[in-house]
């Protein structure tokens, strides 16, 4: 629970923000940053959140594990480039987020579409900048696509599909003005919570929607079976049309996972787009689990919204770095030129490894679930 509070307040914020975001030409040779580390405390400071945010730790403590150094997870070295675009007869809500790689330009830059999760499509791309930024700078094209409000689920996978042809379109034009070197042979959609389902179900209408068939599906803390107007709406039943190459990774804490005492899993949009994608071997699919660890202060805490992060705000720490950020990272790597498989296939400590405390102790493993329970065999809340 430690960021519910902290989000509300912020999701308040940013949709007042994003009424006021006019829709901005791209202006050749563009290089600045518009990116500042300083966003999640003017954030705070703007909601009057202050310093509250952040628990108390003695000089006694053990901190957190520094973020990774090099490989997956590691700090980028590109600056940005960042657009947005209305779409829709709310072009002051529903947009799409182009976050690009600048300064110097990624040549080839595979494009990951990012989809928030229910609530956070309301809230512009604040709450999400933290993985949008870490993917930019390491030099993906990264597209984030709002889809609409709190109350209108059946306009959710229409407005994600309008939002994104217009990104493609975006992006062919830019890559026209030497403004981006796109790659649209080497494609990925993410999601976190229901974005997770509408991602499942655009990779498994790809073509016939005309988009790029996806080679990954990276999932952050897939939700939303557990509503039964999303059931109805967007059914994750049948996922045979995702392509049998596709690499599909699970991100998710043992909250979202709603783990029981014996470590069963009763999460039901995980079982569903796990088996449910029948046309994807068992070995192109990886669930996580990215575990809490208090041995220091602050502890890492990782539940519903682990993969948000605002500096000074939501904050960044271990469990967005090592476990979040660093694996996507290297899914997306596995699915487009196949480096880095051993973050998801044999024996090697970069399967498990989430850093080490300041005092020398390894932080808990990242877990790994070779198979997630067949649907229909756990209770699915509220029905």
């Amino acid at each position: 629970m430690r960021r519910l509070s902290s989000l509300a307040a912020l999701l308040c914020l940013a949709v007042a923000l994003a009424a006021c975001i006019p829709e901005t030409p791209p202006l050749p040779g563009d290089v600045d940053d518009p990116i500042n580390d300083n966003d999640g405390a003017r954030a705070a400071a703007a909601i009057g959140a202050g310093s509250s945010v952040l628990p108390s730790c003695t000089s006694s403590s053990a901190t957190q594990p520094a973020p990774p150094s090099s490989g997956p997870g590691s700090a980028g070295s590109h600056a940005l480039w960042l657009r947005s675009y209305g779409y829709g007869f709310r072009p002051l809500v529903n947009r799409t987020y182009l976050y690009l790689p600048r300064a110097p330009a990624a040549k080839r830059a595979p494009i990951v579409i990012y989809l928030p999760g229910y609530g956070g499509s309301s809230a512009g791309d604040l709450v999400y900048r933290n993985m949008l930024v870490h993917l930019a700078r390491k030099g993906f094209a990264v597209m984030y696509v709002t889809y609409g409000g709190l109350v209108e689920p059946w306009r959710y996978e229409d407005n994600a599909l309008r939002g994104i042809r217009l990104g493609l379109r975006k992006l062919k034009e830019l890559a026209n003005w030497g403004i981006v070197d796109p790659d649209f042979a080497n494609v990925a959609l993410m999601g976190h919570s229901l974005g997770t389902i509408i991602s499942a179900r655009l990779a498994t209408r790809a073509k016939s929607y005309g988009l790029p068939v996806p080679k990954a599906l990276v999932l952050h803390d897939a939700e939303g079976e557990s509503a039964p107007t999303i059931r109805q709406l967007l059914s994750i039943t049948d996922l045979s049309g995702i392509a049998a190459s596709t690499k599909i990774v699970f991100l998710s804490a043992p909250t979202s996972l709603r783990e029981t005492s014996a470590g069963e899993v009763s999460n039901e949009t995980v079982a569903k787009i796990f088996h449910n994608s029948s046309a994807v071997p068992a070995t192109n699919k990886v669930l996580l689990v990215v575990p809490s660890d208090d041995h220091g202060c602050p502890a890492m805490i990782s539940d519903h919204l682990g993969c948000l992060g605002l500096p000074g705000f939501l904050a960044v720490d271990a469990v967005d770095t090592w476990g979040y950020r660093r694996f996507s990272e290297a899914a997306l790597r596995w699915a487009f030129d196949g480096s880095h498989a051993e973050y998801f296939v044999g024996n090697k400590p970069e399967r498990t490894f989430l850093g080490t405390w300041s005092d020398g102790v390894a932080a808990e493993k990242m877990r790994i679930d070779v198979a997630a329970p067949k649907p229909g065999t756990v209770p699915v809340p509220g029905v």
